[in-house]
């Protein structure tokens, strides 16, 4: 099976000058745990995790921070044709959560380690 088959394609994303409150609201919003940061060409440039805004919820100055000021950069993401057990090795191994699947360097899509255990509870 290859990664395009089951990630999930309607991505919650948001850009680099987005405020970390708003952040916040979205990831309670869909119920996510983190996000991917896009520039224009939706092109990756980092992910916010809800526990990035948790560490920085009691900086002074948390209140004018941005997505850009908390994302972790240098994410890794998967190609769409990606095998689903490459993933899930991946997964494993890095401790990720969740993974932004890109198409010709643009992100298509993003899967998850529940997607993969809903996956592999299926099967059994």
């Amino acid at each position: 099976m290859k990664t395009y088959q089951l990630m999930t394609r309607e991505v919650i994303t948001v850009r680099a000058d987005t405020r970390l409150d708003e952040v916040a609201r979205l990831l309670e919003a869909h119920r996510i745990r983190s996000v991917p940061v896009i520039n224009d060409d939706r092109q990756v440039i980092g992910l916010v995790r809800g526990l990035d805004i948790v560490i920085h919820s009691g900086d002074a100055a948390a209140a004018g921070m941005t997505a850009a000021d908390v994302m972790k950069r240098g994410v890794t993401c998967v190609r769409e044709e990606e095998e689903i057990s490459d993933v899930a090795w991946l997964v494993a191994r890095r401790g990720l959560g969740m993974l932004p699947v890109l198409r010709e360097g643009r992100l298509v899509g993003v899967i998850s380690r529940s997607d993969l255990v809903r996956l592999y509870a299926a099967a059994g």
